[in-house]
């Protein structure tokens, strides 16, 4: 059986190396020995990733999870770098046909090079994953304060448009509460630019444990 705190996985992108099964204190110890100049060539992902994320994003990200409590986990295999983001192994049940990138989509077609460095983000043709959904949820910003409340506008797999802006410093990543009739969905949550240095109330869904329920959630008639 493996351990829970083993779930980690890094991609070194010059070299094209991925290291699955680390425990978190020892990406602690990894970050602090690699030089800050070559951190950009490593990508860390672990379960509930929405997708690849940089190292240097590492500390932040690590913060938001240890509050929400979302340190410790299961592990799963990690995908492949340059493949879609990862899908529970329910949605992977559900959903036959593999995920087609832009590299399997230009290697059809035969002008594949093989020099082009793609980024590590989702290309997949996910459907309706990426359908946005009128709901009225609660939203709930966690601070070391009072919870923020607020409420979505619509909702994908992926984001938020939420009906009031949203406050003024807050770090990069956030933790957040979406309230789904009795259930409540943990998120660590990223602001998305406001359009023409507006008042953002845009938020990307970095990390989310309960991708099923949100799924089923959003299907839904209510």
């Amino acid at each position: 059986m493996r351990r829970r705190d083993i779930y980690w996985s890094l991609f070194n992108k010059s070299e094209k190396r991925q290291i699955d099964d680390l425990r978190t204190d020892y990406i602690e110890v990894v970050y602090e020995v690699i030089p800050e100049k070559d951190r950009a060539e490593w990508m860390v992902w672990r379960d509930g990733f929405r997708s690849w994320k940089p190292l240097d994003d590492f500390p932040q990200l690590l913060v938001s999870l240890r509050q929400a409590g979302q340190v410790n986990g299961p592990s799963v295999p990690a995908p492949s770098p340059s493949a879609a983001a990862p899908t529970s192994k329910a949605d992977s049940a559900v959903t036959k046909k593999p995920a087609t990138t832009i590299q399997d989509r230009l290697a059809r077609q035969g002008s594949l090079d093989e020099s082009v460095d793609f980024d590590l983000i989702d290309h997949a043709e996910l459907g309706d994953r990426d359908m946005r959904y009128q709901k009225k949820w609660e939203f709930r910003i966690i601070t070391t304060g009072k919870p923020i409340l607020n409420q979505t506008v619509d909702i994908s797999n992926r984001g938020v448009n939420l009906k009031d802006p949203l406050p003024k410093g807050l770090p990069r990543y956030f933790n957040a509460e979406l309230v789904v009739g009795k259930e409540v969905i943990g998120l660590v949550c990223s602001e998305l630019p406001g359009k023409d240095g507006a008042p953002s109330s845009r938020v990307r869904i970095e990390v989310n444990h309960q991708p099923n329920v949100l799924q089923s959630a959003l299907i839904s008639h209510d």
